[in-house]
């Protein structure tokens, strides 16, 4: 699991009364959904964060990125800051190539 560092979760209300910011979060974190022991069966990445529930305690929230969507996530990534993600998008094959040759 990694955490993502420059990423934030905000809740916002939907009627006029209640546009402002209620919550933000900066504990979010990201893992493979795949792999021996994982939650999931299927392949992908999960994004996880947790914020206040309703009433007490906290509500968790996982979002999942198939791998037919690492297109559309990589062409946003890239037209957002195109040297941060190509450098991200380096690292990670370099961090691969490694492995494999292990």
């Amino acid at each position: 699991m990694f955490e993502l560092i420059d990423s934030k979760i905000e809740r916002r209300g939907s009627s006029q009364w209640d546009d402002k910011l209620v919550f933000a979060t900066k504990n979010i974190f990201v893992e493979p959904s795949a792999g021996p022991g994982w939650r999931s069966r299927r392949s992908g990445v999960q994004v996880r964060f947790s914020i206040p529930a309703g009433g007490r305690g906290d509500t968790t929230i996982v979002q999942e990125f198939g791998p037919k969507d690492y297109g559309a996530l990589a062409k946003a990534m890239v037209l957002s800051d195109d040297r941060a993600a190509l450098k991200a998008f380096a690292t990670a094959i370099a961090l691969l190539a490694d492995e494999k040759e292990v």
